[in-house]
């Protein structure tokens, strides 16, 4: 380095740029060392084109290797040398050499750098992007996963509504059924669609109706005779009044059908629940009043069973809830009740009706019509409150008796073809002899149907019953089979007698069942139980798969001394007979080994199906076996279906009597309506406290009381009570 120091100028030029140069061929080898240690390092363009044959970076090699030459030659032969090559070479135009080659490779190295940047700034938008997208997939997910927790917020806070809506409507169902079970709309469906468009018109455009739809607090009694439409004009007034009324809010339209088929809608008490039924159904809400009514109805029955007082009644405390209802929420009121002479509890239905009459309340006003025959208690009821008063008379019904019989020809499918002529005499012979009575035209309609020649018909026209007495005889004696003689006794029984209304399929099964058989006959079963609406349909009707009469009428004359003393006295009904001949079936039925028979619980259910009468018979043969009925065959019969609590038979009987019915009768009214402990207990029983066990437990040991051992019959109070606490 001594020999460089002391070499000529332009030599130091030459090794100053070749330092320069190195230190740019350094910063390239860095360059591409680091790049080297990279897999995904861009592509150097530049860098590529400087190391091609012939390039800047084999220039570069040559001048290294020249200028090293030099350098070795300083040392052993530096003034010859020298000489020799400032000669050779133009020094100068290796500079400038070195100093293009500089240029180009700091060219290059600022080119892949700028390279390197771009690439760089291309990875960051590109990570960038990237990034937001990742961003924006997160927040996506966060938003769906804010939206389900959201919707499982509020399907949370709609499911705890719905199951408090439930409750509440649980709640609200369980207030409005402990009032009435009945349906009331019933009997108004039925009714209405008997009703032809056009009839009642004389009525309702009348101005008693009028006065009594427009006059707040007024009162209207309608009476006719037995069959002359009634029922059916009742409907027509609540479509009309519903039509005119039914829109105002604090307006409330209710209405009740006292209805000799059902038992349930022949009380006081059983008109008065129905009517807080549908007045609470018009309400948002349950008046707090009627839920305390609730809790206070145990203690009011505990009151009334241990006082025995009379002024304690449910009816009592149904008609002040009533009132305090009405008073409360309401601001206009119809209430309607048709049928009263059909109510078996007259003194009570007095009572009220007395009640209604005198009713006056200056918060709300009132307008009641009542609908019935005219019967002397009603009628002097009616009178002594002065209540305006409309007869049905056959001269007001005429046009629509006619208008009736002409629109039934027309909807029938034999008689709509007849001759005109013939048509027309059809129309003016019943309208004229039915005398306003409806009922009495469609059973002379009936028979005109079943005829097949014009002549014929004629005749029959001469030769019609002339009321419904002698309508139902001839329909009874022209029953000429033996066997549906018997059935069709049996079934008027139990149409009239039951408990409660029976369907076809019950009644079938038990008008067959015989006293002394061990087990039903399958081959003794009807093959069809619609058929028994063939045997005499005139007097029988069906809804809604229940059977009963067709008309009140029926029920009147069956029961009747005039039937007992009649053509038809085969027909004549007694209660006691009937009551005896049904818990006799009742009991012979519970009796099967039919039902000796083990059985899996699941399919319990299935066994009574095959049996359709056994509900009822479970339920029921106790409440006909009453009074002096009970005699020697029925004890026996009751020992015999219950001749152990350990018999399959005997828990079959209480799985069907505790499923279908928890709640029964008190025990003391249990035991002084029906009387079973004469036959199924071989001592007395007093009536029992109201603080008995339930009521269930009670129906369980009267049962199997029978079959206890025993010693002898209990004499006294005392070894009374001891017997009831340990059975």
């Amino acid at each position: 380095m001594g020999a460089v120091r002391s070499a000529p100028k332009e030599f130091r030029e030459l090794l100053k740029e070749l330092v320069t140069l190195n230190d740019i061929l350094l910063a390239l080898k860095a360059q591409l060392d680091d790049f080297q240690t990279t897999n995904n390092h861009p592509r150097l363009l530049a860098l590529g084109l400087l190391d091609k044959p012939g390039g800047p970076l084999e220039s570069c090699k040559e001048i290294v290797n020249l200028v090293r030459e030099i350098i070795e030659s300083l040392n052993s032969r530096l003034g010859k040398y020298f000489l020799g090559f400032s000669r050779a070479r133009n020094i100068e135009q290796c500079i400038k050499r070195i100093e293009r080659l500089k240029s180009m490779l700091q060219i290059a190295l600022y080119a892949d750098q700028m390279t390197l940047s771009s690439e760089v700034e291309t990875y960051i938008r590109i990570a960038h992007e990237k990034l937001n997208k990742e961003q924006r997939t997160i927040k996506s997910h966060l938003k769906n996963i804010y939206r389900a927790l959201k919707e499982l917020r509020n399907e949370i806070k709609q499911s705890r509504l719905n199951r408090e809506s439930d409750l509440d409507g649980k709640r609200r169902e369980g207030h409005l059924c402990f009032f009435s079970k009945i349906n009331y709309a019933s009997n108004h469906r039925a009714a209405y669609e008997l009703h032809r468009p056009g009839t009642g018109k004389w009525f309702i455009d009348g101005r008693d109706f009028e006065r009594w739809q427009s006059t707040p607090g007024s009162f209207l009694w309608l009476h006719g005779i037995l069959g002359s439409g009634k029922t059916i004009l009742t409907s027509t007034v609540i479509e009309h009044t519903i039509s005119r009324h039914g829109t105002s809010p604090d307006t409330a339209i209710i209405y009740f059908y006292f209805d000799f088929k059902d038992a349930r809608k022949q009380t006081t008490d059983g008109m008065l629940g129905s009517l807080i039924y549908q007045l609470l159904k018009n309400l948002p809400e349950i008046p707090k009043e009627v839920v305390m009514f609730r809790k206070k109805h145990e203690a009011l029955e505990a009151i009334r069973t241990r006082t025995d007082d009379p002024s304690i009644s449910d009816t009592d405390a149904l008609w002040s809830l009533l009132v305090m209802i009405i008073s409360t929420h309401f601001k206009r009121l119809f209430v309607i009740l048709d049928a009263l002479d059909e109510c078996i509890e007259r003194s009570t239905l007095l009572l009220t009706l007395d009640r209604m009459l005198g009713y006056k309340n200056p918060q709300c006003s009132c307008s009641f019509l009542f609908t019935s025959r005219k019967e002397y208690e009603l009628e002097e009821m009616f009178l002594k409150h002065a209540i305006p008063t409309v007869r049905i008379r056959s001269d007001d019904v005429a046009a629509d008796v006619k208008f009736f019989v002409a629109k039934s020809i027309e909807e029938d499918c034999k008689l709509k073809n007849l001759q005109l002529d013939l048509k027309n005499d059809i129309i003016s012979t019943l309208a004229q002899q039915a005398k306003g009575m409806f009922r009495l035209a469609k059973h002379q309609l009936d028979i005109i149907r079943e005829l097949r020649r014009p002549k014929i018909i004629r005749e029959a026209l001469k030769s019609l019953p002339q009321d419904l007495d002698e309508t139902y005889e001839r329909i009874l004696l022209g029953i000429k089979n033996e066997d549906d003689i018997k059935l069709m006794r049996r079934v008027l029984k139990l149409i009239i007698f039951a408990v409660r209304p029976m369907t076809i399929e019950e009644v079938a099964e038990a008008i067959v069942i015989e006293e002394g058989i061990e087990s039903l006959d399958e081959d003794a079963r009807l093959n069809d139980p619609m058929s028994l609406l063939t045997i005499c349909g005139g007097i029988l009707s069906l809804t809604d798969r229940y059977i009963g009469l067709s008309h009140y009428s029926v029920q009147q004359y069956l029961t009747s001394e005039r039937t007992r003393q009649g053509r038809a006295s085969q027909f004549f009904i007694a209660e006691e007979e009937a009551d005896l001949e049904i818990s006799k079936i009742c009991l012979t039925y519970l009796g099967f080994q039919n039902f000796d028979i083990p059985i899996a619980n699941a399919k319990i259910g299935n066994r009574f199906e095959h049996f359709p009468f056994y509900y009822y018979a479970a339920e029921n043969w106790f409440r006909h076996a009453k009074g002096e009925s009970i005699n020697e065959s029925l004890t026996k019969l009751a020992t015999k279906a219950f001749v152990s609590y350990d018999t399959l038979k005997f828990k079959l009987w209480i799985s069907a009597y505790i499923t279908r019915e928890i709640k029964v009768f008190p025990r003391e009214h249990i035991v002084k309506e029906y009387d079973i402990l004469r036959f199924l207990l071989d001592f007395e029983v007093p009536p029992w406290e109201t603080r008995c066990a339930p009521d269930t437990d009670f129906i369980l040991w009267l049962a199997y009381g029978s079959v206890r051992d025993r010693e002898g019959p209990v004499r006294d109070r005392k070894e009374q009570d001891t017997v009831r606490r340990t059975a």
